[in-house]
């Protein structure tokens, strides 16, 4: 069954699912699915947990595309396979165009030019699920001389294109088009209660991707931004909209699934007084209703510059909370790019010391608490890999100063083992290049226990390094490290380890200017 719950902003229609979600978890029915956009999966979990409580609460799955796709191939398979990144995607066109150059008559210009045009155009047909061999049929029928050109060399250059990707990597763009195969052959919607959120409209994968939940679950409920399906009434404002409910109702009849009645709830609940109620209905509108009064609600501020709205919205913030009793927490500033603001509104904010959340895209490995957990696990993953090690030790949470990190990477960094079986064992040195002396090859041959030195020699040789040999000490380079950095301006300290393991350590007085060996 098909159900749609149409009503403006503000009308409760998220209130509304989220009730008959809890309603279905309270009489434990077993797949309910909430389905919303990447950017409210967060928000949408932590409304869930609060309505249901930690026991309750797993029985909801809060799921975007993008972690519905991972929870598939997780599940089914797919995930381990190399995925193609924007370097990937660059090169593998470069390579398409240059495969079928020689028939390309039209698209004749600079590679470095024709790369992001084509790259782009690829991203757009596969949201739009046209294969390029739907170009090469198209431009079949196509009468027009210029445009059965373009079409058929699009369609060549895309198909190359796609031809090499799959030879060794997945698309992430095509995930989705993956998703509807492995859902189809594994029926997973089948049971499911499965409600849409937030969502004003669809690419045409997520549209196969719908269709296909709505011919195998047993219930799908939809959210839409639109008071009415009349497209008479505000066909300007929720054009896309109305177009988006017309197309699932299509689908679900092409699947012979119930199309119930639309539920309409009251708008304008949200709104503590009628002057923004009317804004709301209003603002988008070509013909406008002006209001009667001076609204007491709503200020209109024009201001010269982007500094000044700056200026005038934190001055405002900082006066409401200063003398009549806000907080902080009771304002939030929308615009409709934050990259116009971004470097002027939050500079004002810090001057005028209010204390704010930018809604800006952070990568999860930004968040101290979130990289210390992945860092810990990676840990053992990589054997102590001591990249991934520094990484978990400077999110700050795990008990050692900056001093007493500093200090295990310089000795990390100043360990180079150098196995003295075969010159091939021999790891190659990073440091001072120049020139050394016979006398400190001598000493060096000297240092040798076991007649092994020979090749550490040559080796030298070869690559002219030279250093300033002050003190030399038998002992475990452990406990020559604190010894070192107590020499005057540069020292070489040789350690024999076991197992013929020779190990060696540059660095100055000044722990910051260490010269790694």
């Amino acid at each position: 069954m098909l159900q749609l719950i149409l009503g403006r902003a503000g009308s409760g229609k998220t209130y509304r699912i989220r009730e008959q979600v809890k309603q279905l978890a309270e009489q434990n029915t077993e797949k309910i699915m909430l389905l919303v956009p990447e950017q409210y999966s967060f928000e949408s979990e932590k409304a869930m947990l609060k309505l249901l409580g930690p026991k309750q609460v797993n029985k909801v799955q809060v799921m975007s595309f993008t972690r519905l796709t991972d929870m598939a191939f997780r599940a089914y398979g797919g995930s381990g396979i190399a995925k193609l990144d924007d370097g990937g995607r660059n090169i593998f066109m470069n390579l398409a165009l240059e495969e079928v150059k020689e028939e390309l008559e039209f698209y004749v210009t600079r590679v470095e030019e024709l790369i992001p045009f084509m790259l782009s155009m690829s991203a757009e047909l596969k949201m739009c699920a046209i294969a390029p061999a739907v170009l090469l049929e198209t431009a079949q029928k196509t009468e027009d001389k210029k445009l059965k050109q373009k079409l058929k060399e699009v369609g060549l250059i895309l198909s190359a294109y796609d031809a090499l990707v799959a030879q060794s990597y997945l698309d992430p763009l095509d995930d989705l088009q993956r998703l509807k195969y492995t859902f189809t052959e594994h029926r997973f919607f089948g049971g499911y209660h499965i409600y849409i959120d937030s969502f004003e409209g669809f690419t045409q994968q997520e549209f196969d991707l719908i269709e296909l939940m709505l011919s195998q679950a047993s219930e799908v409920t939809v959210s839409l931004s639109c008071d009415t399906l009349d497209n008479q009434i505000g066909a300007e404002v929720f054009a896309r909209v109305r177009h988006t409910a017309n197309v699932l109702m299509r689908m679900a009849r092409q699947h012979h699934v119930q199309v119930s009645a639309p539920i309409v709830p009251e708008s304008g609940i949200r709104f503590a007084t009628e002057d923004l109620k009317h804004l709301e209905h209003q603002i988008f509108r070509v013909e406008k209703e002006p209001l009667s009064n001076v609204p007491d609600a709503i200020t209109l501020y024009s201001g010269e510059t982007v500094y000044h709205e700056a200026a005038y919205i934190c001055a405002t913030i900082r006066h409401l909370v200063m003398n009549e009793g806000y907080q902080y927490q009771d304002f939030a500033i929308i615009a409709r790019s934050l990259d116009h603001y971004r470097g002027i509104l939050d500079v004002t904010l810090e001057q005028y010391e209010v204390p704010y959340f930018m809604d800006t895209p952070r990568s999860v490995y930004a968040e101290p608490l979130m990289c210390l957990v992945l860092y810990a696990l990676q840990i053992l993953k990589s054997n102590f890999a001591s990249d991934d090690v520094f990484v978990y030790l400077k999110t700050g949470l795990a008990g050692l100063t900056p001093y007493e990190i500093s200090l295990l990477e310089n000795y990390t960094f100043l360990s180079v083992i150098f196995y003295l079986i075969s010159p091939d064992n021999i790891r190659y040195c990073r440091g001072l290049i120049v020139n050394m002396t016979s006398h400190e090859l001598t000493c060096l041959f000297n240092l040798s226990t076991r007649n092994q030195c020979d090749q550490l020699i040559m080796f030298f040789q070869e690559l002219w390094i030279t250093f300033l040999l002050l003190q030399v000490f038998y002992a475990e380079p452990v406990h020559l490290f604190p010894q070192v950095i107590q020499q005057r301006d540069q020292s070489l300290v040789i350690g024999c380890g076991k197992d013929n393991i020779m190990e060696f350590y540059i660095c100055f007085s000044d722990l910051r200017h260490i010269t790694t060996l």
